[in-house]
C-alpha cells in the first residue's frame, strides 16, 4: 500500500519562503512589503530623521522599491500560470478616465487633500494595486504563506497604536464635517485588527497552537475595546463559514448529523435566553474584567442596532441612483453629492456604489458576476487552501457593506484576484461543472 501524502499546514513562516525560487521569492517580499505599507510608513516616519512628515517622500520611495520590484517579478513569471489582471485595471481605468472627461465638476474631489485619485488610487501601496500582487503568484500555498505571513508583523503594530491610544485615552479622527476630533473608538483599526484576529482563529483552528489561541483572544479583546462593531462581523462570519466548509468536505456522516445538532441545539438556546438577557452577559462579563470600548457602550445603551447615520447616506445614494440611472453617475459620483453633507463622501456599501459608479444596468451585471463567482468558488471547490483564501479575504471585505470604498480597499481586489487565480488555475473543474449543468 503507497503512502498517503501528508499535506503540510500553512502557518506564514518566512523561512519557508526562503525555499522558494528566486522569482517566487522576490513576489512573495513584494506581496508582504504591499501589505505592511502601513507599518513600513510609520518605520519610516519615525525612526528615519530625513521621512519625518515628509508622507510625499516616503510614498515615493516606496513606489520606488515596489515598482521595481513588480517589474522583476512580472518579468520572470510570463510564462508561468498567473492571473492576466491588465483587462480588469483597464476597465478600472477607463472608468477614471471617462469620468474626469465626462464630469469636469468632480474636479475637486479627483484633487481632494485626503482622497485625490494621487492619493488613494495611482500609489502602488494603495487598495487597487492588491489584485496586481495577488495576481503574481502561481501558487495558493505561496499566496496562503505570505497572507498569514503578513499578519504577524501587523498585529504587533496593531498592538502598539492601541497601546498609545490607551496611554492618551482617544484615537483622533475625522467626523463628518472633516474635523479633527478626539474619538473612542477608531473604525480602521477595528477592521484592520479583525484581519489579524481572522488569520490567528484560521491559525489555531488548523494547528491547535494555544499561541495562535491567545493572539486571537488578545486581538478580539483590543479590537472590541478600540474599534468598531462592524468588525466583530467579519470575524463571527469566518468562523461560520470556515465551519460550513469544513462540515461541506467533512466525509463522516455520522459526525457532520452531531455537528448540525449541536448548532440547532445552540441556536436554540440562544433565543431561548434573548436578546436582551445577551446583552445583560456580555455587559456583566465585560464590567467584572473592566472592559470598556465603543461596541460595550453600546450594548449598554441598547443602540447596538442603530444605524449611526448610515441610513440617511444610503437615502442620499438612492436618490442619486435614481436621477442618473442606466447611464450611472461615474466615479466619484457619490462623492460629488455625498461630500457635501459628509466630509468622507463614500455611500457606505459596495452595492450602492457599484450601482452609483456604473449604472443600474452595468452595476447589477457586476453584481451578479461577483457574487455568482464567490458563491460558485465557495460550492464547487473542494480545497481547503482555495477556501482559507476565499474565506479570509471574504471576511475582510465586510467593511464593505458597512462604510468605505472598494476603491480602495485592498481585500476586495484581493478577493477578486483569488476568483480569478482560483479559476485560472482549475480549468478543468469549471469546465466538467459547467457540462454537468448542460
Amino acid at each position: 500500500m503507497g503512502h498517503q501524502k501528508k499535506t503540510e499546514l500553512v502557518e506564514g513562516s518566512f523561512l519557508e519562503i526562503l525555499k522558494y525560487k528566486r522569482i517566487d521569492r522576490i513576489v512573495a517580499y513584494a506581496f508582504i512589503i504591499y501589505m505592511c505599507s502601513d507599518l513600513i510608513r510609520s518605520i519610516l516616519n519615525y525612526l528615519i530623521p530625513v521621512f519625518s512628515g515628509k508622507a510625499m517622500l516616503i510614498s515615493g520611495t516606496m513606489n520606488i522599491v515596489l515598482f521595481s520590484l513588480i517589474i522583476v517579478a512580472f518579468v520572470g513569471t510570463l510564462q508561468k500560470n498567473k492571473l492576466r489582471v491588465w483587462p480588469i485595471y483597464l476597465f478600472a481605468f477607463g472608468t477614471i478616465f471617462l469620468s474626469a472627461i465626462l464630469h469636469p465638476e468632480y474636479r475637486d474631489w479627483f484633487q481632494h487633500r485626503e482622497y485625490g485619485v494621487n492619493l488613494m488610487i495611482f500609489p502602488l501601496s494603495s487598495g487597487i494595486w492588491m489584485l496586481l500582487f495577488v495576481g503574481l503568484f502561481s501558487d495558493k500555498k505561496k499566496l496562503l504563506n505570505c497572507l498569514l505571513l503578513s499578519a504577524k508583523p501587523l498585529f504587533i503594530y496593531y498592538i502598539l497604536l492601541f497601546v498609545r491610544f490607551w496611554m492618551r485615552g482617544y484615537w483622533v479622527t475625522i467626523d463628518y464635517q472633516g474635523n479633527e476630533i478626539r474619538n473612542s473608538y477608531n473604525l480602521d483599526f477595528g477592521y484592520n485588527m479583525a484581519f489579524c484576529c481572522i488569520v490567528f482563529i484560521y491559525l489555531y483552528l488548523k494547528s491547535k497552537k494555544i499561541s495562535y489561541a491567545c493572539a486571537s483572544l488578545l486581538g478580539l479583546l483590543i479590537m472590541i475595546m478600540g474599534g468598531s462593531r462592524g468588525a466583530v462581523v467579519g470575524v463571527t462570519l469566518f468562523i461560520a463559514l470556515f465551519f460550513i466548509q469544513r462540515w461541506r468536505t467533512m466525509q463522516n456522516r455520522t459526525r457532520k448529523m452531531e455537528i448540525v445538532f449541536g448548532i440547532v441545539f445552540g441556536a436554540l438556546v440562544i433565543i431561548n435566553i434573548g436578546f436582551e438577557k445577551m446583552q445583560e452577559i456580555i455587559v456583566s462579563i465585560a464590567t467584572r474584567m473592566n472592559i470598556s470600548g465603543r461596541l460595550i457602550e453600546m450594548i449598554l445603551s441598547g443602540e447596538i442596532l442603530s444605524d449611526s447615520g448610515r441610513n440617511k447616506i444610503w437615502k442620499i445614494s438612492m436618490e442619486i441612483i435614481k436621477e442618473n440611472g442606466i447611464r450611472g453617475a461615474g466615479f466619484y459620483g457619490d462623492r460629488y453629492i455625498i461630500g457635501k453633507s459628509y466630509y468622507w463622501g463614500y455611500c457606505h456599501n459596495i452595492f450602492l456604489e457599484l450601482w452609483i459608479d456604473y449604472g443600474t444596468i452595468i452595476g447589477t451585471a457586476l453584481i451578479i458576476i461577483l457574487v455568482a463567482s464567490i458563491i460558485g468558488m465557495f460550492i464547487k471547490n473542494q480545497d481547503n487552501e482555495w477556501a482559507a483564501l476565499l474565506i479570509i479575504f471574504l471576511c475582510c471585505c465586510v467593511k464593505l457593506y458597512l462604510s468605505n470604498s472598494f476603491w480602495y480597499h485592498k481585500f476586495f481586489w484581493g478577493l477578486l484576484g483569488v476568483l480569478g487565480l482560483w479559476m485560472k488555475q482549475n480549468p478543468i473543474t469549471n469546465k466538467r461543472l459547467v457540462n454537468k449543468n448542460r
